[in-house]
């Protein structure tokens, strides 16, 4: 079992020898657990705690960021999250439904795509589609990839194993041309995962490939899509999804979007 103790944590609320609390009102919401060290009573908390920060953290920030640095952590903190688009030539105006996309995906509310990639068929709209990237997007704050499929697949969850080799680590959310997406989506994830510390693996597309949010490690741990080969030589040749649903301890970390950033 994972487990975070807050000893020597720089948010960790001591008096009297003993822990009463957490600056970030974390382990109020844990499972935790009492523990001792160097004569000081302390939680420890019974998973992963991704805001453990020792005084030496706090140490290397400057004044006005040690007085925030409750707020300063939680910046550190916020999911990354890169966004596949595939362009659906299917639907008239495709590229004009496509630049409607990314400016939603541009425009979030709070933080900005780690990265952005567009896969397409048709070779002549090349240019055109890097210019709209590279126009829209801060390079500083959105790295943009342009991926041109020489085969569409029937099933379009298999862009996302061509489109991968481009994935950082953090989440990848997967739309088409066309589609909307919830300027508030990435202050979701980020309050649903960081503020009421909620889990997720994976968060279901709501239509096709539409609205498939994962997490990247989690993919490539499983191979994608294609053939996972485990230690003892067996094989595992199903989609991506149906994997993860039979994974140990996975089950209520697979959600839909309703579910997403609800009390």
């Amino acid at each position: 079992m994972i487990e975070t103790s807050c000893a020597d944590c720089t948010f960790a609320k001591i008096k009297d020898k003993k822990q009463y609390g957490c600056v970030l009102n974390r382990v109020e919401k844990m499972e935790t657990r009492t523990d001792k060290t160097n004569g000081i009573k302390h939680d420890v908390c019974l998973r992963f705690c991704n805001t453990f920060r020792p005084d030496e953290w706090l140490e290397k920030l400057t004044l006005d960021q040690r007085l925030n640095a409750d707020s300063v952590v939680m910046e550190e903190v916020r999911p990354r999250v890169g966004f596949l688009v595939y362009v659906d030539y299917s639907k008239d105006n495709p590229l004009a439904l496509l630049e409607s996309t990314l400016s939603q995906i541009k425009d979030q509310s709070e933080s900005n795509p780690r990265y952005v990639i567009v896969a397409h068929e048709k070779v002549e709209h090349n240019q055109e589609i890097h210019e709209m990237l590279i126009t829209k997007f801060d390079q500083e704050k959105t790295k943009v990839h342009l991926i041109q499929l020489i085969e569409v697949p029937e099933n379009k969850v298999w862009i996302v194993d061509e489109a991968f080799r481009h994935a950082l680590n953090g989440w990848l959310y997967v739309t088409t041309s066309g589609e909307p997406v919830d300027k508030d989506m990435l202050k979701d994830l980020h309050e649903h995962l960081n503020i009421k510390l909620k889990k997720i693996s994976v968060v279901m597309p709501y239509e096709g490939i539409n609205g498939l949010l994962l997490q990247t490690s989690l993919f490539k741990f499983l191979n994608g899509n294609k053939t996972k080969v485990w230690d003892d030589k067996s094989k595992d040749s199903r989609l991506f999804l149906d994997k993860v649903k039979d994974m140990q301890g996975v089950k209520d970390c697979i959600l839909d979007w309703s579910q997403i950033n609800v009390a």
